[in-house]
């Protein structure tokens, strides 16, 4: 069944929820569209009568609020309006400095509500704070480098590159490709005095990422053997900020291309979008910076819990944390391209492009 997501009233609508459903009753019998098995047109009335002060008291009870509706009827109370955004960012800075009475037993009980009633699979609630403005955005989403080079990649498909039958970048397009986008991935390295040899576009691993990172964010596709631009994206390419959502939710299906495939995977592999969920909400709700170990820790354990994954050996688990904390590192250097995290070798704090991920004006 889809979630229905409440709407805050204020006070003085209260008194008109009954009388609406009230009408709404009547429009069915009226219609004739009422159940068969439907009570009497004149029981649901008398139920509506009875049911309209205990809705008012219910509805004044702030402790059964959740803690959307919670800061939603603050601001109403207050005068302010939620959608007002000046007024809701002066509000947020009030109450993180201090000057915004809270009763924290009842703001306790709001987030207990909101734990023990949501499905165990939703996200947690992220705190309140001020998100900057779509002008901000935008332009913070042109400089990230991910969205830079995803829109350059289909600028420089064209109509399409034929791939190899094994579903690849032919060489020749991918060593363009390399200089074009300025991946960093070395062609031909030489170690010592041997020079090795390029042999396959998929030993080109930051290509490799980015392509699939295209494919997950939907702007290109495979057809009969052919990288090819979606059509239907043309809008959102045309427009960083519509293009960032995009971008963030792909990174969820980058497991396989960011970690890699081999002998010797890490945990972390098999539940990439749970270290991708967990790492950033980490870091969002962390009341001081977060060290690249503790985040390490964290996407291992998020991995491992996904998986219901035992425990082995000392020396067996010194394999998997290593395994899985080069994992992290590669996740938390594709954040940092596509400009959500700023890595500085001990923390990596979230960027205010960060916001993109969840706020539904760049959907």
């Amino acid at each position: 069944m889809s979630r229905i997501n409440p709407v805050p009233l204020v006070p003085e609508q209260w008194a008109a929820v009954t009388p609406a459903v009230r009408a709404f009753v009547d429009f069915l019998f009226d219609q004739d569209l009422a159940d068969r098995l439907c009570a009497d047109q004149q029981l649901l009335h008398a139920a509506l009568d009875k049911l309209a002060q205990p809705f008012a008291d219910a509805m004044a009870d702030q402790s059964r609020y959740g803690i959307a509706k919670f800061w939603a009827m603050r601001m109403l109370n207050e005068g302010i309006d939620p959608t007002d955004q000046a007024a809701a960012e002066q509000f947020i800075a009030d109450l993180h400095a201090g000057r915004v009475a809270v009763d924290k037993g009842l703001l306790n009980q709001v987030m207990t509500n909101h734990l023990l009633g949501e499905d165990p699979d939703q996200h947690p609630p992220l705190p309140l704070m001020a998100v900057p403005d779509g002008d901000t955005l935008r332009g913070l989403a042109a400089e990230s480098l991910v969205v830079r080079r995803l829109r350059e990649l289909v600028r420089w498909l064209g109509d399409g590159k034929t791939l190899t039958t094994t579903g690849r970048l032919r060489l020749a397009d991918a060593r363009e490709l390399v200089a074009l986008l300025e991946t960093g991935d070395v062609l031909d390295p030489v170690i010592g005095d041997r020079v090795f040899k390029t042999r396959s576009s998929d030993e080109l691993y930051q290509l490799k990422v980015l392509v699939a990172w295209a494919r997950a964010a939907r702007v290109v596709r495979v057809v009969k053997g052919r990288l090819v631009p979606v059509q239907s994206a043309a809008k959102v390419l045309a427009d960083p900020l519509a293009l960032s959502p995009r971008a963030f939710t792909g990174l969820f299906e980058l497991g396989e291309a960011v970690c890699g495939a081999g002998w010797a995977e890490s945990v972390l592999r098999w539940r990439f979008d749970e270290a991708v969920f967990a790492v950033p909400m980490a870091l969002l709700i962390a009341p001081e910076p977060v060290g690249t170990g503790e985040l390490r820790q964290l996407a291992y354990q998020a991995a491992c819990d996904g998986l219901a994954f035992g425990p082995g050996s000392d020396e067996q688990e010194r394999g998997w944390r290593q395994l899985a904390d080069n994992d992290t590192d590669r996740l938390l250097d594709q954040l940092a391209r596509l400009g959500a995290i700023e890595k500085d070798g001990t923390a990596a704090p979230l960027t205010p492009y960060a916001w993109c991920a969840r706020n539904p004006a760049t959907a």
